[in-house]
Order: C-alpha cells, then structure tokens, then sequence
C-alpha cells in the first residue's frame, strides 16, 4: 500500500467514523471513487510541496533582489470582485478588468460617493 493509499484509508475510515458506518477493508484503486480520493491526496500533497518550496526559497533569498514575490504570488487566491462581476453582469460581452472597477471606484470617490455591499461594510 502507497503512502497515498494509507491516508486516503485513513481518511475513508474517520468519514466511516463520524457516520457510524463500517466496511471499507482497504483502499481499491479500481473503485472510481477511491482513484478520485487518491488522486486529491496526491494533488493536494503537490501542492504542499510547491508551497514548501517557495517559503523555503523565500527565507534563503537575496533580501537584495524581489524576485521572490512573484513566486508567491502565485500562491494567493484571489477574491472576486463585486464590481467587476455586476459590471460584466450588465455587459457581458464587454467584461472589465480590475484596472476599470478601480478607476471607477475613484471617480465614485472623488465625487464624494462610495460603493458599499451588503450590511456589514
């Protein structure tokens, strides 16, 4: 058994577990739904080490170049922005981009105005 396969085992059996079920003797990677768990494990564990590899260059870097900040850039996720999306909502062949929503933004702001979504902002 892989160390893939051990903790898509193990991982099988918590989920067993928390639902009171039991049954899974092993991990059958002919079973499309265990070749799917085992394939997640491996990605996930891939992207681990891509991470790990871009912190540990980060703390070795030359604090005299910024070539590290677009190797982590890569890393964040960006959010949506709502702007963006009711703009492209209104116009969807003619979508724009952040540079747009921004510079809308500002002009809403130098007119004294602002943007506010939802309750809490």
């Amino acid at each position: 058994m892989t160390e893939t396969e051990r903790k898509a085992l193990a991982l099988l059996r918590e989920v067993e577990d928390e639902r009171g079920t039991t049954g899974s003797p092993g991990i059958n990677r002919v079973s499309n739904n265990h070749e799917a768990l085992c394939r997640a494990i491996e990605q996930h564990e891939a992207f681990r080490q891509e991470v790990s590899d871009a912190v540990q260059k980060y703390f070795s870097m030359d604090w005299n170049t910024h070539e590290m900040a677009g190797d982590l850039r890569r890393f964040i996720i960006t959010k949506p922005d709502p702007l963006v999306e009711a703009l492209c909502e209104m116009d969807p062949d003619n979508c724009p981009n952040g540079a747009d929503a921004d510079n809308l933004r500002a002009a809403i702001e130098k007119r004294g105005g602002k943007i506010v979504w939802g309750e809490d902002e």
